[in-house]
């Protein structure tokens, strides 16, 4: 295909800076569907593909186990039966080792999360924030200050502190969170 150019003689359409965009983006917008597609793909399939990838993983790195006990004269299928039973009591060796490590340290790990529960609750306890006290009682910060300057901020009464609505509602249900978390490792612990 030619077309006239304004020079009067004949070019090359292929040659031509359009064409070449043209390619350009096809070939842009091509790669661009074959991401999303495989990612579309990957999204439906990754439950399955996962173990699939592993377990040809680990196939190909048991093939040299198997092929030198067949070499030594055992049946393939054989082979096989040993190689899985020694992944799996492997496995287990390894299981049993951190269940060991974590219930010798059970105490240390209870102490440990105690100690963290009661920081974060102390933590909890002294968010506070300039003039939070006024907009608690609906009276102007400067009020507030000159009642009692020796109360912290947010506070009624000497040592009674007031907490927001949204304060409390946050610290309670983040007191709940780390109470359920570290109650289940207390309990897988013992």
């Amino acid at each position: 295909m030619s077309e006239e150019s304004g020079k009067g003689g004949l070019v090359e359409v292929k040659d031509s800076w359009l064409w070449r965009w043209g390619i350009r983006s096809w070939l842009f917008i091509g790669v661009i569907a074959a991401i999303v597609v495989a990612w579309a793909g990957y999204t439906k399939a990754h439950k399955v593909l996962l173990p699939l990838i592993v377990a040809f993983i680990v196939g190909i790195l048991l093939r040299p186990f198997v092929e030198s006990m067949v070499r030594h004269r055992f049946p393939r299928w054989l082979a096989v039966v040993i190689t899985m039973f020694l992944i799996i009591a492997v496995l287990f060796g390894v299981f049993s080792l951190l269940v060991y490590g974590v219930s010798t340290q059970a105490s240390s790990i209870s102490r440990q999360v105690k100690a963290g529960v009661k920081r974060l609750q102390s933590w909890f306890d002294n968010l506070k924030g300039p003039g939070r006290e006024s907009r608690d009682r609906g009276v102007p910060p400067e009020a507030g200050r000159e009642r009692d300057t020796r109360v912290p901020s947010r506070a009624g009464p000497v040592g009674v502190h007031r907490r927001l609505p949204q304060e409390r509602k946050v610290e309670r249900g983040v007191r709940h969170f780390l109470a359920a978390f570290f109650s289940t490792f207390a309990k897988a612990a013992v």
